[in-house]
């Protein structure tokens, strides 16, 4: 994580409390998410190995109780920290929401708290003319949030339901969000390439877009602050 050391100072120097916890909070959160991204990796290949093991069992008529009780647990684990990840990335997103809006405070007052309502608003164009520049840059650079968002909700509300397959693909799982050329439903995605399709997408976010960009926005001064836009 590359935030930025010229915003972080402000932010923990600064009189106000709440500016401070938004930086402790985000700091949190950012080490929840990889945190569980890295058991969700570990619980995947459990699952996987503990699947591999019942069938090689069935087939040699061996006993299976170990292997169906670890891949249970592994189950349950897998489950639990998928649905942390999506509410702490989301935590993630609305914190730095909140950052952005203190170091836009002079301009900013209604900006609101939620990176969702933030960008996907009908007060969007609103919201942008603070700071045409970055606002842009933002929603180009969160271009894959929708998404995430359409998956996340889908995930969380059929997670009791969500079926796991262990095929030649690896562990794969079926959420039921995106649709092949034809327009038929994709049954099954890789869990693994899934979860780190989104790690990637938020390294660049934070690495890449924050640190070039977030330092920019604060000015003591009245004048609309100018900000780079997103950089490669």
């Amino acid at each position: 994580m590359r935030f930025p050391e010229y915003t972080k100072k402000i932010l923990l120097q600064s009189d106000d409390a709440v500016a401070k916890s938004h930086y402790v909070k985000y700091y949190d959160h950012h080490n929840f998410v990889f945190i569980i991204y890295e058991r969700i990796m570990d619980d995947a290949d459990q699952l996987e190995n503990s699947s591999k093991k019942i069938l090689a069992g069935l087939e040699k008529e061996e006993e299976i109780t170990n292997s169906a009780k670890e891949a249970l647990d592994a189950l349950e684990s897998l489950k639990l920290d998928l649905e942390s990840f999506y509410v702490y990335i989301r935590a993630l997103m609305d914190d730095i929401c909140k950052i952005i809006k203190f170091l836009l405070r002079n301009f900013g007052e209604q900006l609101p708290e939620s990176m969702n309502r933030l960008l996907f608003s009908t007060k969007f164009q609103e919201y942008k003319r603070i700071n045409v520049e970055f606002f842009e840059g933002l929603k180009d650079e969160l271009d894959w949030l929708p998404s995430f968002i359409e998956k996340r909700d889908a995930l969380l509300h059929k997670l009791h339901n969500v079926t796991f397959i262990s095929d030649n693909r690896g562990l794969c799982f079926d959420i039921g969000t995106e649709k092949d050329v034809r327009g038929t439903e994709k049954t099954t995605q890789n869990i693994k390439k899934f979860i780190e399709e989104n790690i990637s997408n938020l390294k660049h976010f934070e690495d890449v877009f924050l640190s070039h960009n977030l330092s920019k926005i604060y000015r003591e001064e009245v004048d609309v602050p100018t900000v780079e836009n997103k950089t490669m």
